[in-house]
């Protein structure tokens, strides 16, 4: 845990000297949702999101993210934007058919 903590600490530090670059927030928001805190995972997808609305890598980790907290409507939203935004991988296909089948059961 206190190598999280660590990490946690150097996004805090990035953020503070980069605080208009998505990927700085991106990067905390995979630390906290390794860490289980996926309310504040999820708004800092989306504060990378606010600054690069475009960043399907971002789309698509947020739709994991909500995939894993059973929001599946919410994760298909940001699966289909990373689609429309040409964000093309069998990870991604199989990702929506995924979802797809856990709205409609």
């Amino acid at each position: 845990m206190k190598m999280f903590e660590q990490a946690l600490e150097f996004c805090d530090e990035v953020i503070a000297l980069k605080p208009k670059i998505s990927k700085s927030y991106s990067n905390k928001a995979t630390v906290l949702s390794r860490v289980k805190k996926v309310p504040q995972a999820l708004a800092h997808y989306d504060k990378a999101l606010k600054l690069d609305p475009n960043n399907l890598n971002v789309l698509y980790l947020k739709g994991c993210l909500l995939e894993d907290q059973k929001e599946f409507k919410a994760a298909l939203s940001c699966i289909d934007d990373a689609l429309e935004l040409g964000f093309r991988s069998d990870g991604i296909f199989r990702l929506r058919e995924r979802l797809t089948k856990k709205i409609i059961l």
